[in-house]
């Protein structure tokens, strides 16, 4: 081979290299903004992960607040209740012992009328009027 064979043969070469030298820059090139995107990307996920939870805190510490306050009401809610209930509770005991008084009042008065003479002495004329009043 002759010098200026080879020198054209190392000069092709060396372009070629040069092209996929370029190629390869390129591509690494490409490579480099698509990590910088990635990088880019998570954080930005990660910051919206970050939000995310904060706001999940919130919203538990709300739920929860809000759990205690529903209690709370409720506690007061039955306690109110319980009170009324106990209450009409007394006032039906009271009203059950007054009438219990007055049946045995009206039971000891319809004892005495019964037992009274004027209901003994009576008590013909009353059969006579049943008779009649059946007739």
């Amino acid at each position: 081979m002759q010098n200026s064979e080879m020198v054209e043969k190392y000069r092709a070469e060396i372009e070629s290299l040069r092209v996929k030298a370029s190629s390869l820059e390129r591509q690494l090139d490409q490579l480099r903004r698509a990590e910088a995107a990635a990088k880019d990307e998570a954080v930005r996920f990660r910051f919206r992960s970050e939000s995310l939870e904060i706001q999940l805190d919130n919203c538990l510490e709300v739920e929860e607040r809000t759990k205690a306050v529903m209690y709370d009401q409720m506690t007061a809610s039955l306690a109110a209740l319980d009170a009324t209930i106990r209450s009409e509770r007394l006032h039906l005991e009271s009203r059950l012992f007054h009438s219990e008084a007055a049946r045995q009042a009206l039971e000891t008065q319809i004892a005495t009328i019964y037992g009274s003479l004027s209901w003994k002495l009576t008590k013909p004329l009353r059969f006579i009027r049943r008779l009649f009043s059946q007739a």
